[in-house]
């Protein structure tokens, strides 16, 4: 009977498209159940329990940077010149096929001449052959927009060779380089790279997740926020871009991992350090480590281009060793961690971590790091 095996069929299909549905609602009344309870237990930040949906963390695994025998581990802050920018100015779409967009496509991305890309590209060279061959650092961490741009001549394609040269240092010298962040004339995103050996040719690509127009910077965000995180020379890394740090979404990811990071990096580049101060002492105290800032290189000012904070509190200028380039090229902080000396200092500070600090991240108690 051909019929009543169709009609069996279908009976069939529906059931389990209705049991599927049913299964569906049950996992989020569960979810949700969880949720309340676990915030009725630990009188939890509510949102900490919803931040998954907006923004996530994605592990880079690097097998080539294994724990250090010495577990001694040197970090480079390289702060380059700040330049004379000029904004250039775009329109996602054709503003007259739209109607009530209000500014929502306008964009505005940093533009170079040629001879600042240059010099933003030597600069960009000599510290980091500086920071390796000088101190021999096995992290370098450069600040937001130092990765040098391309300008309208193809002739000058400076983006390319930095690229190229950051990754073959990566690689000859078996380091870790987060290379700064540019703006992308193509797609409108602020976007950074991180260089390792046996790495892709472009390295590890991510987005600056929040547009700081307050500083005129209009770009584009990803509609799949992700920061990412890794683990190099036995220390637990993560990344955030400058005002991505003040972004609850963007941070707690990164905040609630597992493994609890070591040290978060934010390659910065503003004036307006304020609110990033204030977040950093919150966040290094949740991860019971270090939250390194990277701006650029404020010449003739009082002002820090870079600044580590520990456990809560920033780092006194006895904790790094400083060169200033003769021409204020550019600026290197050098840092070293001692990764055992480190993790019985996180499970110490573990203990003692603020109730506030745990109501804001939904973490009512802390395991050993």
């Amino acid at each position: 009977m051909v019929w009543e095996e169709s009609i069996r069929m279908k009976n069939n299909n529906f059931a389990s498209t209705e049991l599927e549905k049913i299964n569906e609602e049950l996992k989020e009344l569960k979810e949700l159940e969880e949720i309340e309870e676990i915030g009725h237990l630990s009188n939890a930040n509510p949102f900490s329990f919803t931040q998954h949906h907006v923004s996530s963390s994605q592990y880079i695994e690097i097998q080539s940077l294994p724990k250090k025998g010495n577990n001694k581990v040197t970090i480079a802050l390289i702060s380059l010149p700040r330049l004379k920018i000029k904004l250039k100015k775009y329109q996602t779409v054709e503003s007259n096929k739209l109607r009530n967009v209000d500014n929502a496509i306008d964009r505005e991305l940093v533009s170079y001449t040629k001879k600042q890309s240059n010099e933003l590209l030597s600069a960009f060279k000599q510290s980091i052959k500086y920071a390796i061959t000088k101190y021999h650092a096995n992290i370098l961490c450069i600040n937001e927009l130092g990765l040098p741009l391309n300008v309208s001549s193809k002739k000058n394609r400076v983006w390319q060779i930095a690229i190229d040269y950051a990754k073959q240092m990566a690689e000859d010298n078996t380091c870790l380089i987060f290379a700064g962040s540019a703006h992308d004339h193509a797609t409108y995103l602020n976007t950074a790279h991180m260089f390792y050996p046996g790495c892709d040719k472009y390295g590890v690509s991510y987005h600056k997740q929040v547009s700081a127009h307050h500083e005129h910077e209009l770009i584009s965000v990803s509609p799949k926020r992700k920061s990412i995180h890794t683990i190099a020379f036995g220390l637990k890394i993560g990344f955030l871009t400058c005002l991505d740090i003040a972004d609850y979404s963007a941070v707690t990811p990164l905040v609630k991992l597992d493994h609890k990071l070591d040290i978060l990096l934010v390659p910065t580049y503003t004036t307006f350090v304020d609110t990033l101060i204030k977040a950093a002492h919150i966040i290094c105290q949740a991860i019971c480590g270090y939250v390194g800032f990277i701006n650029y290189n404020f010449k003739n000012s009082d002002n820090l281009p870079s600044r580590l904070f520990r456990f809560g509190r920033v780092s006194s200028q006895r904790a790094y060793k400083s060169y200033e380039h003769p021409n204020s090229l550019f600026c290197i902080k050098i840092h070293q961690i001692n990764t055992n000396d480190l993790r019985k200092l996180k499970t110490r500070h573990a203990g003692n971590i603020n109730d506030k600090i745990k109501w804001l991240f939904g973490f009512p108690q802390l395991k050993k790091v």
